[in-house]
């Protein structure tokens, strides 16, 4: 060999070498107009001028990229036969409309649909289906409302969700219970205001929810039950005033939750959230923006810097009841209880009671589980050999009027005064203007612990 040149190759690699060249170029022979053919396998399509999904697709083409055209619609089979995608990405366009149909040759291998940045309202129920291997699917930043019932039903591999950015204002029961893969399922800065009890059922894999940034105002005690491997949850910038007893024990893995950005109503109904926040500090995130929004004397205080005497509620008696005391006490207590008791409401006898006292269960807060029937002013012997009340359940003669109507589903507060020779007890009943707190949904006949307030009425005990 002469110096400086280099070897021959052998034969089989110079084949190789042509085999790939032609390759290449019958590829770029294929490529649609306006698209680039980057590389054998990949497809980039962008520009105003296109309105129409181009065609044809190559035939080996694995990913498609359509970035920034004026596409409205995609039509059954939008993609003709390029049915080796795995990635296909469709964004910054001005589609608002799928066919039920235009995914359908891209079943067999189709891994990652992203269809960020569109002017989508509303999905076909069945668009999705038979897309059994997808492992990815974005629809953030769209203007969708709601979701189609079997919308997710034939995803079994989907680890990743991204519904932000759109106008969801509720979720169908149920609607996730299929994804029993998925890993994150992202719902931020939508209108949610509510959350069926079953809206996470089937996630059982779920690690990372977003729910920030949304119009969430009230949270069922076991709308995150079904998810024992989540380690983040994310309800920043909500509505929350409260939450209810319970709810974040089943996740026992949780590692980072966020609060920030709601309207924190620090009185009684908050006592077990500020438990869980003091007991979890090193998993509550930026807790110092975990704030007080109300009571007015409470306002912008970090709830980390509140004891638990500061959570407390006032109820109140309407102003026509009028009777005397049968004990002395005064009108205003340290727990925050502001009374009106004025002569002749408090009767001599005791209705018919069944009382069961309960210790405290560790969130400070002194809560009715149970009340069938009650009436102002009425009496109760308490026996000396008593502990303090922490809890009460009582069932109460009827005949002196529903206090918790039958299925109702709705509670009240119930408030405990030390007093010389017994507490008394404040209750909002059901009739009131504003509910905090409140357990939606629970049945008469299985009743469940209640510590939410409902402020106009109140009904008045010595114990």
């Amino acid at each position: 060999l002469l110096p400086g040149l280099c070897p021959a190759l052998p034969a089989p690699s110079w084949q190789r070498w042509l085999l790939l060249l032609v390759g290449i170029q019958l590829a770029r022979g294929q490529c649609p107009e306006q698209c680039q053919c980057v590389r054998t396998a990949q497809v980039e399509c962008s520009g105003a001028g296109i309105t129409t999904v181009p065609s044809p697709i190559p035939a080996n083409a694995m990913t498609l990229q359509i970035i920034n055209t004026r596409i409205a619609e995609l039509g059954d089979a939008s993609f003709g036969n390029a049915s080796l995608l795995i990635g296909l990405r469709i964004e910054k366009n001005n589609l608002s409309r799928i066919s039920p149909g235009a995914f359908q040759h891209l079943l067999p291998h189709l891994e990652k649909l992203l269809l960020d940045n569109n002017f989508i309202e509303v999905l076909p129920p069945q668009g999705f289906f038979g897309l059994n291997k997808l492992k990815l699917l974005t629809l953030s930043s769209n203007h969708i409302t709601e979701l189609p019932c079997c919308l997710f039903d034939t995803m079994p591999h989907l680890r990743e969700l991204d519904l932000g950015r759109n106008s969801l204002a509720t979720l169908p029961d149920g609607i996730f219970v299929n994804l029993t893969s998925l890993g994150k399922l992202i719902l931020s800065h939508n209108q949610l205001a509510a959350l069926p009890r079953g809206a996470f059922t089937g996630l059982s894999k779920l690690l990372d929810l977003q729910l920030d940034t949304n119009q969430l105002s009230a949270l069922d005690d076991e709308v995150f039950a079904s998810l024992p491997n989540l380690k983040t949850l994310n309800l920043r910038k909500n509505q929350l005033e409260s939450v209810p007893r319970g709810l974040l024990d089943p996740l026992k893995k949780l590692s980072s939750v966020y609060l920030s950005g709601n309207p924190w109503r620090c009185d009684c109904n908050l006592c077990y959230l500020h438990s869980w926040i003091l007991g979890n500090s090193e998993k509550v995130k930026l807790s110092t923006q975990v704030s007080c929004k109300s009571p007015p004397h409470l306002a912008g205080q970090a709830v980390t810097s509140l004891r638990d005497d500061h959570l407390t509620c006032q109820a109140t008696l309407p102003l026509s009841a009028s009777f005397t005391p049968s004990l002395p006490f005064t009108s205003t207590s340290s727990q925050g209880i502001s009374m009106l008791l004025s002569p002749g409401a408090l009767p001599t006898a005791a209705p018919t009671t069944d009382t069961r006292w309960h210790p405290d269960t560790g969130g400070g807060c002194r809560c009715l589980t149970r009340a069938t029937g009650s009436r102002e002013g009425e009496q109760w012997p308490r026996n000396a050999g008593d502990p303090a009340p922490d809890q009460l359940e009582t069932s109460l003669d009827p005949g002196h009027g529903p206090l918790l109507p039958a299925g109702s589903g709705r509670g009240f507060c119930l408030h405990l005064l030390p007093i010389p020779g017994g507490y008394l007890q404040g209750a909002s009943s059901p009739w009131g203007r504003r509910s905090q707190g409140l357990l939606p949904r629970a049945p008469a006949s299985s009743p469940r612990r209640i510590t939410g307030c409902v402020g106009a009425r109140a009904s008045i005990v010595t114990l």
